[in-house]
């Protein structure tokens, strides 16, 4: 035996055997804990905080004939107000920095003709009122933009509401218009702070393009084409307009792109720099961001490219930059990933979604953004939806005046946002967004085989799609299908039109049924499968089938996972094992009832490998608190709820966050 000193292997020959040992084998480093930091201690900017958005009217054109009131107020009763004003406004509530207002074109007629700024905002002004008076009970304050929806029609050179150009023997008659709108809001002692010039007016196809027809018909609000040469020139002249009219304390915005992709692509920024008046004068940098995961390239692509913003803030460091309006999402763990993105990719100052409250049916047309905190319907009552609680994390851990604390993590999975105190009398605090797919790590599938026929469905892609056959889709287009995550796994519910799987709500016809559930779609890592019994009969519920789906008349449509719509059906387990490697956690049962029209099947999967948690260890750098207290919400399962009080240990604090959840921790003294 001889020990190699340039290998540091000692080298034993035996025979012909040569046999090599390693002296010492080093550690792997565990990496199961996701390493993660916030630094208090390092703000990256001032946080001017969250705001909410009313919108009364976005299409009318005739207010007499149509008093469009979109945000809701004007249906419910004043009980009903105090409750949803102290949600939003309250101490416990989302306590928003931030309120938008909308001018809209309504607000004079023709040429030196009078300003009615009343008429069309009677009930934005109400929730205005009721929420300052509510945030000022606890100590806060609000600030104020308003932005121009759209000019009165014979400002514009089609001489029509909506029209789409700016008539230029009207500018001064715009700049007028937002001013005598502003001097009328400072007189009802409004804390305005900003003037925004336009609504979206970079999307000049929202109109044909010889400009020559408003296209109101197609569901599109108030707007108005603003080229970057007309932002810039306003931004040159409107200052000091606004100065002689007493308006020194407000700033002026250079109106609001549908995403920041825009403001810079389309030639904005760069206009303001080549204008050094237009540069002097900008107050605040404001944009939309409807973020949609397309290509580049694509008409309605919204990545949060900042590139305008550095472009400007090169000039103007300190200059802030606020998203004024952005989708609620789905209401869930995505949403809270894109107000990640604005805060730490596009470097916002601040951040308002689109409305907080609606009442859908005074949207014409389809509204293209279904969701938001609070829904009004046309029976004067109103519900409170997920959004509410996703937002709530935000708007309450990042209050005005506070920092954007650095963050890091070394899995893209797990965003961290951090809010320093800044010298304000809020806690530290910091939110941690686990937007980890509870399907994309591991995508299950289940068989319906109905009289021999074989159905496959995915809790990822429930009709299969993606992977689906061209010639097989056509077996599938009228089924309809919902998967739902819960605390043990998801359900599914899949929906069978009775003619399309030749049966009748008559009965008469043996329904033969196997059901297997497969542990990973598309690498088997299990399956289970039920086949016991049979044939099936459709049963009224008065005969005594030993096989038989039961009458159930309440479920005339199919609205998805429903558990009041299952309650007198019967439950089989699925318990073969048909896979030599299927765990013993992998479980499932089903049932199944029928209407008139339609075959309902309801799967409930346990599966603890779809639930992907990160652990993760967050040093706290430059944090003065000792113990932070969490709430968290997880999607569909968990909303805004209290889960205990996290203490600082060497440091840091560890958590286990679950796939799909928002938790905020808050320090406490």
């Amino acid at each position: 035996m001889k020990l190699n000193r340039k290998t540091g292997k000692f080298i034993l020959l035996t025979g012909f055997n040569i046999l090599i040992s390693i002296l010492a084998v080093g550690q792997y480093e565990d990496l199961g804990t996701v390493k993660a930091k916030v630094d208090y201690a390092n703000n990256l900017r001032e946080w001017d905080g969250f705001g909410v958005n009313y919108v009364q009217t976005a299409h009318t054109r005739n207010y007499n004939d149509f008093p469009q009131e979109y945000g809701g107020f004007s249906i419910l009763n004043q009980k009903q107000k105090n409750e949803i004003i102290e949600m939003i406004f309250g101490a416990d509530g989302l306590k928003p920095g931030i309120v938008k207002m909308f001018l809209d074109p309504l607000h004079q007629k023709e040429k030196g003709g009078a300003y009615d700024h009343e008429t069309t905002t009677k009930y934005m002004f109400e929730f205005f009122d009721l929420g300052l008076t509510k945030t000022r009970e606890w100590g806060g304050e609000l600030s104020v933009i308003t932005t121009l929806y759209s000019p009165p029609a014979y400002m514009t050179k089609q001489k029509t509401l909506r029209g789409r150009d700016i008539d230029p023997d009207h500018k001064e008659d715009i700049a007028f218009y937002m001013i005598d709108w502003a001097k009328y809001l400072k007189s009802k002692e409004y804390p305005l702070k900003y003037i925004s010039l336009h609504n979206e007016g970079e999307d000049w196809r929202r109109w044909p393009v010889q400009g020559n027809y408003a296209n109101f018909d197609h569901g599109h609000d108030y707007n108005l084409y603003w080229r970057p040469e007309e932002v810039a020139e306003f931004l040159d002249f409107m200052p000091g307009l606004m100065k002689e009219h007493g308006l020194d304390d407000v700033g002026l915005t250079p109106g609001e792109c549908s995403r920041w992709f825009q403001f810079y692509y389309s030639g904005y920024a760069q206009h303001i720099l080549d204008n050094p008046n237009s540069l002097k004068n900008l107050s605040l940098i404001t944009s939309h961001n409807f973020y949609r995961l397309l290509p580049g390239g694509h008409r309605w692509f919204a990545g949060t490219s900042n590139i305008g913003t550095d472009m400007i803030r090169k000039e103007k460091p300190d200059l802030h930059a606020w998203v004024t309006s952005a989708s609620w999402g789905n209401m869930d763990v995505d949403f809270a990933w894109q107000i990640w993105m604005n805060i730490y990719l596009a470097k916002v100052n601040a951040y308002i979604p689109w409305v907080v409250i609606k009442r859908p049916t005074h949207w014409k047309s389809d509204d293209p953004n279904p969701n938001t905190a609070i829904l009004v319907s046309e029976d004067s009552t109103y519900k409170v939806l997920p959004g509410y609680n996703v937002y709530k994390h935000f708007t309450r851990a990042g209050q005005p005046g506070m920092g954007v604390a650095y963050t890091e993590c070394m899995d893209s999975e797990v965003q961290l946002l951090g809010f320093s105190s800044n010298d304000t009398n809020n806690s530290d605090a910091f939110i941690v967004v686990n937007v980890n797919n509870w399907v994309a790590y591991r995508s299950d599938a289940v068989d319906i085989n109905l009289n021999g026929i074989n159905y496959t469905f995915s809790n990822q892609d429930p009709l299969y799609n993606l992977y689906r056959e061209e010639n097989q889709r056509d077996k599938y287009k009228n089924i309809n299908t919902k998967s739902i995550r819960t605390e043990k796994g998801y359900l599914l519910e899949v929906i069978f039109p009775l003619k399309q799987i030749n049966l009748s709500p008559k009965g008469g016809r043996p329904l033969n049924i196997e059901i297997k559930v497969k542990d990973g779609a598309y690498a088997l890592a299990g399956e289970i499968r039920w086949a016991e019994g049979g044939p099936f009969v459709l049963s009224t519920g008065y005969d005594s089938y030993e096989y038989s789906i039961h009458y159930n008349p309440t479920k005339s449509d199919f609205e998805g996972i429903l558990e009041t719509d299952w309650v007198n059906t019967k439950e089989y387990m699925i318990k073969e094992k048909s896979h030599p490697n299927t765990k013993d956690s992998f479980s499932a049962t089903w049932e199944a009832c029928y209407d008139t029209e339609n075959l309902y099947f309801l799967i409930d999967i346990t599966d603890d490998s779809n639930l992907q948690a990160r652990k993760v260890k967050i040093d706290l750098n430059g944090t003065k608190y000792k113990s932070f207290k969490a709430i968290r919400s997880i999607d569909n399962i968990e909303s805004y709820k209290e889960i205990g009080t996290y203490a600082v240990e060497g440091g840091s604090i560890t958590y286990e966050a679950p796939s799909r959840s928002i938790t905020t921790f808050t320090g406490i003294e």
